[in-house]
Order: structure tokens, then sequence, then C-alpha cells
């Protein structure tokens, strides 16, 4: 579920899923029920990227700063972004 609104002075967004873009992948169709078509949890999107990319470490436990670059480089490369409904308040934020 979304993260609860506390405090009117945070903008509260949806970072924990990553949109797929399905020229790029096929098959994701509708994968979570709670998340719109071809938005995935972040951790699912995880794994296929560690698989597209045959990497042998995992993400489980905490988090490992160094890598966070090298990680979002191959999430774009296979067409993976934010979430379009995230992407919009954080630029509404912005302005």
């Amino acid at each position: 579920p979304p993260p609860r609104t506390i405090r009117k002075d945070v903008t509260y967004v949806n970072v924990g899923a990553l949109q797929a873009d399905s020229r790029r992948l096929e098959g994701l169709g509708n994968c979570m029920a709670d998340l719109d078509r071809n938005v995935l949890h972040a951790c699912h999107a995880g794994a296929i990227i560690h698989c597209l990319e045959q990497w042998q470490h995992h993400e489980v436990g905490d988090v490992e700063y160094k890598e966070l670059d090298r990680v979002w480089e191959a999430a774009c490369k296979y067409g993976f972004r934010l979430p379009e409904e995230s992407t919009k308040k954080i630029l509404t934020y912005l302005h």
C-alpha cells in the first residue's frame, strides 16, 4: 500500500515500484494486482535485472549504496523507469 500521508510539508511518492517499457520486455502484462499494468514492485524488477545482467549477488539486507548507480543504469538499459504517477508528483514538488 502507499505510504500514509502524515506530514503536510513532505511529498510522498511510490518509489517502491518501477514501470517497465512493454516494448523492451515481453510477457510482463499485469504482474501485480495492486499496481498498474507494466508496473512492478522494485524487488521483482531487481530480480529481472539481476537475471538479465547475470549478476550473482543479491539485494537482500542492507542497501549497497556504492552499487546504486550501476543498478539504476542497468534498469534504464532495459527500459525501467519511475512510474508516471511518481514522476508527476516529484516534478510538481520541484516546481
